[in-house]
């Protein structure tokens, strides 16, 4: 039984130390992978936002570039294809221009035809102004934070307009809806390469979401992010960690900060990781079932294995023990070439020559009864005077 136990102990012993040691270096391996291409993914993105704001910054540059503004009108706007070359390609909602003089905003858009509309707007001077209000000599441009226009979170990147004697005049505007920065970011496919679970989003300074969330479609400007992946991010920049995401859920995110001007935003890309380590989870639960398979095949042959070792030897005990109650001349067959097959031929060798050597020590024995008994002389034996043993001529001498 020990030995059953013993075998079986050491190979369960054995197998879950290397299982231990596989999960372990399985898991790693899939959480440097998933991380390597998380920041894969996190360095794509951030590079298309960061060239997507680059670009904006130089369509304004062209378009103050082509137009004469010390009497500007809006019938002058409306007229040139620039702005409509601009509009057509789906990156601006409307393009803007406040007047100083007049404080007024008129906004050039689409129309469900995609021509070009003129319209005024009345409500949002005031962000123009103040817009207006921040730039100076060596701030020729500004990228505004979202801004809630026409009912929309929008960006605006804006430049100031100078008359011929260098004067500000007005402010010229192209106005991003949100909707064009989810385009870069969001993910919501498992085609994409982020599984069921992953998501990409931006986070700004405030700590609100400026990208929709996988999970939550009106999360622009209205979820809040402070977890410490995003906090991490306007730290020390950029960084990969496992920890709880805006939903409360275990995740792992890469992070980094986006060199944007004037915007102070952060790019995360996350997965959870219950969808990450799942597969390590499967391959924990094969090697369980390895295991208790495993486990019940040693068991079968360390039994079998055991059976042959201890009977030869129980065997062998018993015959001892008749051998000590003297029935001498008993012998075992030789079963196996091992030690175990050594040990019965010797045994049953040193059963022989005892049961040889008694026979001999009985004839004497008898021989000398004989001769104790036949002599007339008076025998006795004896230890220190200590009477042992008398034969029959002793007895009759003396009457004794």
């Amino acid at each position: 039984e020990k030995l059953v136990v013993y075998f079986t102990l050491l190979c369960v012993f054995s197998i879950m130390f290397l299982g231990i040691y596989i999960y372990n270096s399985s898991y790693n391996a899939v959480v440097d992978r998933t991380s390597n291409q998380l920041t894969s993914v996190r360095e794509f993105k951030k590079h298309q936002v960061e060239m997507f704001f680059n670009d904006r910054l130089r369509d304004l540059q062209f378009l103050q570039k082509s137009f004469h503004f010390n009497d500007l009108t809006v019938q002058s706007i409306d007229d040139q294809q620039v702005i409509q070359i601009l509009l057509r390609s789906d990156y601006y909602s409307f393009v803007s221009y406040y007047c100083l003089s007049t404080q007024t905003v008129s906004v050039i858009s689409k129309d469900s035809t995609s021509q070009s509309k003129v319209r005024e707007m009345t409500d949002s001077t005031k962000i123009f102004a103040s817009i207006l209000s921040l730039m100076s000599p060596s701030k020729k441009t500004i990228i505004s934070d979202y801004k809630e226009i026409f009912n929309t979170p929008t960006l605006l990147v804006s430049a100031p307009c100078y008359d011929d004697k260098g004067k500000a005049i007005g402010l010229m505007s192209l106005a991003i809806p949100c909707d064009v920065i989810n385009k870069l970011i969001f993910v919501n496919t498992s085609l994409s390469g982020m599984g069921y679970s992953g998501e990409s989003y931006i986070v700004g300074s405030d700590f609100l979401m400026r990208s929709q969330s996988r999970f939550d479609s009106t999360s622009v400007m209205k979820k809040i992010v402070k977890t410490a992946q995003s906090i991490d991010a306007f730290k020390s920049k950029n960084g990969v960690k496992k920890d709880k995401d805006y939903r409360g859920i275990d995740v792992l995110s890469s992070y980094s900060y986006l060199k944007i001007p004037d915007l102070k935003w952060a790019l995360l890309v996350e997965i959870d990781l219950k969808e990450l380590i799942n597969p390590v989870h499967q391959q924990r639960n094969d090697i369980l079932t390895i295991i208790a398979l495993v486990s019940i095949v040693v068991l079968i042959l360390a039994f079998f294995i055991s059976y042959k070792i201890t009977v030869p030897l129980v065997n062998l005990s018993k015959v001892a023990l008749e051998l000590s109650y003297g029935k001498y001349g008993r012998t075992l067959p030789v079963t196996s070439n091992d030690e175990i097959g050594e040990l019965t031929e010797s045994f049953n060798i040193m059963s022989t020559r005892i049961k040889e050597q008694t026979s001999e020590i009985i004839e004497r024995e008898k021989r000398l009864d004989r001769f104790y008994e036949a002599t007339k002389d008076g025998i006795i034996i004896h230890d220190m005077l200590a009477p042992l043993l008398v034969n029959k001529g002793l007895a009759k001498l003396t009457q004794y």
